[in-house]
């Protein structure tokens, strides 16, 4: 609007001067364009160069991420690394030296310490965590490129080899920091009315008891705990355990997939069709199954399941995803809402304040509203000084000439160069503002962004490469005999019993 007024009072004030002197006509003229000229330079200036987080958070186009991760596999064509992986491909045609040889090649683990509490804290994959770093040298030497180029690429690219890992579709699953975390945004998620009931064993994790004793006295829900109490004697007794006690109409039902408190594989594949059938959604807490446990979601079924990837899995810390069913998946936000909310599952929880925390959004509303209705007022206010003192100008002229007095001439002269003057200053501060705030802002963007680490999840190649070469079934294998004699051994020497069958370990 303010450039259409500009250039139809331009033609109007062309056709206007047409009476007065070849001089002033060429003075005014000049003068008109010239400033005319800059103004719109500088519209299109400040437009053009807050384009880039105008573009729906810079070049990010969060639909994009859906798109990408419903791609055809056989149509998808993965992003380029800019760090170099490694492939373990001369693993794939010899024989793994499993034990002291894997060990020193490919961890960090001290010789005089046998590591076996991978389920606290898994230790990391010499290759992956180097690769980490590499990644952060990486993105440290152009770090808005990164996230506003290269990110959402990469991270759609491990959704999808994770997901095909796991047995699912790629649209279903999404990358968190750690279990808790996803668990938390399922129990968030799920609109609890009051007494409602929450299913789950004595075995369950106690940090979700926690969270679950925090939520049912928040919403007046009555908490289900069935005791399971070792020794197990077989698998079929912790299926009677859930088939006896799990009611029709319970709201949800939280089991683990592998027990902390003592290593058994719960039985799912016979538990979850016994929810199923009774309509309870299931939320399986698998913290310990990926790594030690072949998974194959499409198979399972669950509603929810979480699992960590830096435990048996060997990824860097801060590391997990969080699976859900297609048909819940509108009910599963993140615990922190941000820029990719509305843009589907995925993209809600890349953006769900990992790289982009608390005050981004605060910096980027600042930029695009301050900065442009600042930089409106002050555009205007220059139209308005420059055509009035024109308009004046001009008034004063015709007036001198008609009195045939030269000192409105003069003062014509001075309210010209008065105009410029201010034209000057409103351009320095108008100028000046739209830079800092552009600066300044941008700078605080990619300080908001470095707050999270996208390092793990992009290192995630390296340990999916080791697990493919060195082969999944042969790892698990391996893992499943060390488990048995460990176990045989422990029982000899501390004259005692196991907590259950050894089929049944995990």
């Amino acid at each position: 609007m303010l450039l259409f007024l500009f250039v139809k009072h331009a033609s109007s004030f062309s056709s206007y001067v047409q009476a007065d002197t070849s001089c002033l006509h060429w003075l005014l003229q000049k003068y008109f364009n010239f400033w005319h000229f800059l103004i719109t330079a500088l519209f299109f200036f400040s437009f053009f160069s807050g384009m880039e987080l105008r573009r729906d958070f810079g070049s990010f186009h969060v639909s994009n991420v859906q798109e990408l991760l419903e791609i055809p596999e056989e149509q998808f064509i993965p992003v380029k690394f800019p760090v170099d992986l490694p492939t373990f491909e001369n693993y794939k045609e010899q024989t793994v030296p499993f034990g002291k040889r894997i060990r020193k090649d490919h961890f960090f683990l001290e010789d005089q310490v046998t590591f076996i509490n991978h389920g606290a804290f898994g230790a990391v994959l010499r290759e992956a965590l180097e690769t980490a770093q590499a990644w952060q040298t990486y993105i440290e030497r152009q770090p808005l490129r990164f996230f506003d180029r290269e990110l959402l690429p990469q991270m759609v690219n491990i959704s999808r080899r994770l997901s095909k890992f796991v047995g699912c579709d790629a649209t279903d699953l999404v990358l968190v920091t750690n279990a808790t975390t996803a668990i938390n945004c399922v129990i968030r998620g799920i609109n609890f009315q009051k007494g409602d009931t929450i299913f789950f064993l004595s075995t369950t994790y106690g940090a979700v008891k926690k969270l679950l004793k925090e939520v049912s006295e928040e919403k007046e829900l009555h908490l289900q705990e069935v005791q399971l109490v070792p020794p197990v004697t077989c698998k079929e007794q912790i299926i009677d355990l859930v088939d006896s006690n799990l009611k029709s109409g319970t709201r949800l039902a939280v089991f683990d997939h592998i027990s902390s408190n003592f290593p058994l594989v719960m039985p799912l594949k016979e538990i979850l069709p016994i929810c199923k059938k009774r309509g309870v959604p299931v939320l399986v807490d698998g913290a310990h199954a990926l790594g030690s446990q072949p998974l194959d979601l499409h198979s399972l079924q669950p509603t929810y399941y979480v699992s960590n990837a830096h435990k048996w899995f060997c990824c860097p810390k801060g590391c997990a995803f969080l699976y859900v069913d297609k048909q819940v998946k509108q009910t599963v936000r993140p615990l922190i809402i941000s820029h990719g909310y509305g843009s589907g599952f995925n993209s809600e929880f890349i953006w769900a304040g990992y790289g982009f925390m608390d005050n981004s959004c605060n910096y980027l509303f600042i930029y695009l509203n301050f900065s442009s209705v600042c930089l409106l007022i002050i555009y205007l206010s220059i139209y308005l000084s420059i055509y009035l003192s024109i308009y004046l100008s001009i008034s004063v002229f015709l007036l001198s000439i008609c009195l045939s007095a030269h000192i409105y001439l003069f003062i014509c002269l001075f309210a010209i160069y008065l105009s410029i003057c201010q034209f000057s200053l409103c351009l320095y501060l108008s100028l000046s503002i739209h830079i800092y705030l552009s600066i300044y802002l941008k700078a605080k963007v990619v300080e908001t962004v470095s707050l999270h680490d996208y390092t793990p999840f992009l290192a995630m190649h390296v340990v999916l490469n080791f697990w493919e070469s060195l082969g999944e079934k042969v790892i698990h294998r391996y893992m499943k005999t060390l488990l048995n004699e460990a176990a045989l051994h422990l029982k000899s020497v501390w004259q005692t019993r196991l907590a259950g069958p050894l089929e049944m370990f995990g």
